[in-house]
């Protein structure tokens, strides 16, 4: 049985081992998890802009199938106040992972149970201005409470809305979260060559993801789930690895890949069989730069390209 899979970065210095990538301004220091976790709260935002390419495949009467795509430019923001045990969290998840690794999760149960979230008003709306124009992103509360922002801001295709240039998102602050202006740029939009070669996979053979354009300095995250249901039972098992940039594929082995349940099939009705696909996708982030704001101990501000696509694992 393979067990999950670990990397131990050892400096040769016998000092702290450098981060991946390097530090570009966006790194969490010590000093600001030491303080933290000592206040045993921070406040946190993420502002940015996406682009989601998704292809999905529907089975019909008669063994038919039907193959659609949805793509999306989106910008969205969220602030929080982060309440509990920071410390841990920023000890286990904020860390840059090493290129080359993967990981392999069983469910999604919550792992840090003891923190709280509460969501932040940093007024509305925020102003989105790139070489295709100016956006208003409004800011809206759903029916718990919590203040989120979020906008179509175009179709997802080429010469649309999000090109690759430079773009400014501003706040005009709130109750919560002071105004703030930031400038980044959105690099050659990541493209997946091999994509529909992988539409259907065999797991004992392992796979080898290609791509081009994208941010340079920056990761690239290949993703793949599959979940199968048995009549009351439910099997689900996640991977993720990384790869850099400019590495333009990754090899995920066998050892990976056969942690997933192979895909199954229901009946939910007489004469109609769906298959219960998995999915496999790849993403990336833009090199993004940090806002500053009253009433924010860190703030984030960048784009991202994803894409995905239902997968048979066989």
């Amino acid at each position: 049985m393979v067990g999950n899979f670990t990397t131990i970065p050892v400096a040769a210095t016998g000092n702290t081992c450098p981060t991946e990538g390097g530090d570009d301004g966006l790194l969490i220091t010590d000093a600001e998890i030491n303080r933290w976790s000592a206040a045993g709260q921070y406040t946190t935002g993420s502002v940015g802009l996406t682009r989601s390419t998704s292809y999905s495949v529907a089975d019909g009467a008669g063994g038919s199938i039907t193959r659609s795509v949805t793509r999306t430019d989106t910008a969205s923001a969220g602030f929080n106040r982060v309440s509990g045990n920071v410390g841990r969290l920023f000890r286990s998840t904020f860390l840059v992972p090493t290129a080359g690794s993967c990981i392999v999760s069983t469910g999604f149960t919550n792992p840090f149970p003891d923190l709280v979230y509460r969501s932040l008003d940093a007024g509305t709306p925020l102003r989105v201005v790139g070489p295709a124009g100016e956006r208003s992103v409004p800011r809206s509360t759903n029916s718990v409470g919590a203040i989120g922002y979020g906008l179509d801001v175009g179709n997802g295709t080429a010469g649309n809305y999000l090109d690759a240039g430079s773009y400014s998102i501003s706040g005009p602050g709130g109750p919560d979260i002071g105004s703030f202006n930031g400038t980044f740029n959105v690099p050659t939009e990541l493209v997946w060559t091999n994509r529909a070669a992988l539409e259907a996979v065999m797991r004992a053979n392992g796979i080898t993801v290609t791509w081009t354009g994208g941010e340079p300095t920056t990761l690239v995250t290949i993703q793949g789930q599959s979940f199968v249901t048995q009549g009351t039972r439910v099997t689900g098992v996640f991977f993720q690895c990384w790869a850099r940039n400019t590495d333009s594929q990754m090899a995920i082995p066998p050892s990976v890949l056969l942690a997933l349940p192979p895909s199954g099939t229901s009946t939910p009705a007489p004469g109609l069989t769906l298959t219960q696909r998995g999915s496999l996708a790849l993403a990336t982030v833009g090199k993004g730069t940090r806002i500053q704001a009253t009433g924010l101990d860190y703030g984030t501000l960048g784009s991202q390209v994803g894409v995905a696509q239902a997968t048979l694992w066989k």
